[in-house]
């Protein structure tokens, strides 16, 4: 079953034409994080390497991105193994991390890593789910992010 989502997955993808948006507002957000000199940026994900390489490419963020781990590279989340290696990795404990993520286990693995849990309004949880999962906030607009990176 899992070879064949993956087929139907990679034939969606391959289809001219598709693009995979972003929400409104993240370019401006990885712009102003990108200038900062006391930010790096990470990503970790449950899509595959290829999945999250392609977002990156596609979009023109490859180079903004300092570390990076994925479902490829790491247990499942919440297991706090992505957030930790990329910490290690950058040189930075998790607790000067901020994990931003729109679902449970984004929420539960940051506070596993030891890391700060910003939850999204806009994704797959809802905003009680976020908070009951540990969030130490939950913003509604991309730039209100910026508000808690230190």
């Amino acid at each position: 079953m899992m070879a064949h989502y993956k087929d139907i997955f990679l034939g969606v993808r391959g289809e001219l034409g598709f693009h995979e948006p972003l929400f409104p507002g993240i370019a401006e957000l990885i712009a102003a994080l990108t200038v900062r000199d006391d930010v790096l940026i990470g990503a970790v994900t449950g899509k595959s390497r290829r999945g999250l390489d392609t977002v990156l490419e596609t979009h023109g963020f490859t180079s903004h991105f300092f570390v990076s781990r994925t479902a490829d590279d790491c247990p499942s989340k919440p297991h706090p193994a992505m957030v930790s290696e990329c910490c290690d990795q950058a040189g930075i404990v998790p607790a000067d991390t901020v994990v931003i993520g729109d679902a449970v286990y984004d929420m539960q693995m940051a506070k596993a890593a030891g890391a700060t849990a910003i939850g999204v309004s806009w994704g797959y949880a809802s905003v009680e789910q976020l908070w009951a999962a540990g969030a130490d906030a939950v913003v509604d607009r991309p730039a209100d992010i910026l508000n808690y990176i230190h």
